[in-house]
Parts: C-alpha cells; structure tokens; sequence
C-alpha cells in the first residue's frame, strides 16, 4: 500500500510518455503526407503548374489538385493564345492606318490643318501599337507562355545603347539625359533575358517621355549596393498624386482601370517592367509627386563569379 502512490506516479508518467510519443508520430506522419499537398496550393497560387503523387488516404486529394492544376493551365494558356491573337489581328488594319497617315502628312495637296490630324493619328496610332504589344507581353510572362533566355548581361552597356537610341531618334529638344553610371558596373553581368531587360527599361524612359509633354530631364543612375545592381530611373516632370500613385501600386492589373481618358497611363508599362523584373528575381519601387517628378528603382541580383 505504501509504494501504490509512487507505482500509480510512475504509471501515469508512463501512460503520458506513451501518448506524447503516439501524438508526436501521429503528427509527425500526417505532416509529412500533408507537406507535398501544401506545396502544391502554394505554387498553384503563384500560377506555377502543379503534378503530386500522393498515396494513401490523401490520394484522392492529390487527384483533385492535379486536375484544377490542368485545368487553370489550359485556361491560362487560351487567354495568352486569345490576347496574342488579336494582337496579330489588330496589327494589319493598324498598318494600314499608320501607312496612310503617313501618306496624308507628307502629301501637299492637302491643308495644313488637314496634314496636323493625320500626324495626330499617325502618333495615337504608334501609341495604340505600343499598348498592344505590352499587353501581349504581359499575358506571355503572366502566364508563362513568354520563354525566358538566362544569359549574362551587362546593364551599364544596354544603358547607354537605349539613351543613344533615344537621342538618335529625333527626340524633341525638351528632353534631355542625365546619365551617372558607377565605373564599378562596367564589368559587372546580371544572368537574364536581354530583350525583356532591354524592353523594361525602355518602357520606364518611354513613361517620362510619353506623360511630360512640355518636357523634362531624365536621369539615369546605376550602382552597386552589396550583391544588387540598383538602377534608378527618375524625371523632373509633372509627377502624379499620392493617390494615383497608390492606385498603381494596389490595382491587380491595368485592365480593371476605369479611366476612360485615351491618352497613356504608367499602369501597363509599369505592370509589364514589373512582370519582367520579377522573373529575373529583382524588385521595383516608385515614388512620386504631383510637379515634383517621376521615379523607379529596380534591383536585380549580380551574376556570382
């Protein structure tokens, strides 16, 4: 009677351990069938194409997140091939449009008055080009229809091909170019696509141009901060509002604006450097004021030596 305390102490530190060690298994084994089903909501969630093979009481789970996996491909892929399709279509009667413009411009047996609106439709027409091909080009990324080609790259010399480009376009007088590029980057790679990097940058130069009618300056700066090339991009221009500036950053997709004004926005060229630069691991900032400029920083990772 005397040890019966310490055998009913020992009994149910025993029955406890017991229970620990089961619960601790028991968890243990459904986390790790659990774990892969996880992972695969996770990458369903970033778009990415899903295939588990999972056994066991959980398989008929698995079965389903594959078929909804199949299925958010194929309509991911229909949108891509739809949106390029009208692109394609849309580009004929375009020409067309663009080549008679040009033909009503540059002929002399019409006004004065008459040759300035067709210039007009010649430069909306451009714009409307433009717009359409961005829009292709971030269906393809978003969708993973675009192929993305890893080569080194050396952002300081694209820099200075797109401003010469730029300067040797005609670029009106009221443009100018600050350029400030860290002797340190002249031999430094990113591992990217270069027509997509090369596009991206082009898009934020275009943007200054594009909103800043009556002209600005705009600075081009690259450095090196740690493992990080930072590229900046910025103007003096006109700017926008705190509040459009937030629309941008928290509106999904540029399609959901319902700003009926034909003229040019940031939203689908910001969308699409977004788009280009967050497949190449690297993140994009902006800021801005009204009168008080237009900025973006991008950050993209150095090629390891």
């Amino acid at each position: 009677m005397q040890k019966t305390p310490i055998i009913l102490f020992i009994m149910l530190v025993s029955n406890v351990t017991i229970l620990f060690i089961v619960y601790y298994l028991s968890k243990r084994n459904v986390m790790l069938k659990v774990a892969p089903i996880l992972n695969g909501l996770d990458k369903l969630s970033h778009g990415e194409t899903v295939v588990l093979n999972i056994n066991g009481e959980l398989e008929d789970v698995g079965k389903r997140i594959n078929e909804t996996s199949l299925q958010l491909d194929k309509q991911n892929k229909a949108r891509a091939n739809w949106i390029s399709g009208v692109s394609h279509d849309i580009r004929t009667p375009l020409s067309m449009i663009m080549g008679y413009a040009d033909r009503i411009t540059s002929s002399l047996d019409v006004g004065e008055n008459t040759r300035k609106q067709a210039n007009i439709i010649k430069i909306q027409s451009v714009k409307i080009k433009n717009l359409v091909q961005d829009l292709n080009l971030v269906s393809q990324l978003n969708y993973n229809v675009q192929p993305v080609k890893q080569t080194p790259v050396h952002l300081c010399k694209m820099i200075r091909e797109i401003v010469v480009e730029y300067l040797n376009n005609n670029l009106n007088n009221k443009f100018d170019f600050e350029l400030n590029l860290d002797c340190n980057t002249e031999q430094i790679s990113i591992i990217g696509d270069e027509r997509l990097l090369y596009r991206a940058i082009q898009n934020i130069i275009s943007n200054s141009i594009n909103h800043n009618e009556n002209g600005c300056t705009i600075s081009v700066s690259l450095a090196v901060n740690g493992n990080n090339l930072i590229l900046v991009i910025s103007d003096n221009g006109k700017g926008i509002s705190e509040e459009k500036l937030q629309k941008i950053q928290s509106t999904p997709h540029y399609l959901q604006s319902t700003d009926e004004r034909l003229d040019l926005r940031h939203g689908l060229g910001l969308l699409l450097v977004k788009e280009i630069i967050s497949i190449h691991n690297g993140t994009v900032s902006i800021s801005s004021a009204l009168n008080n400029g237009f900025s973006t920083t991008i950050s993209l990772p150095i090629k390891k030596q």
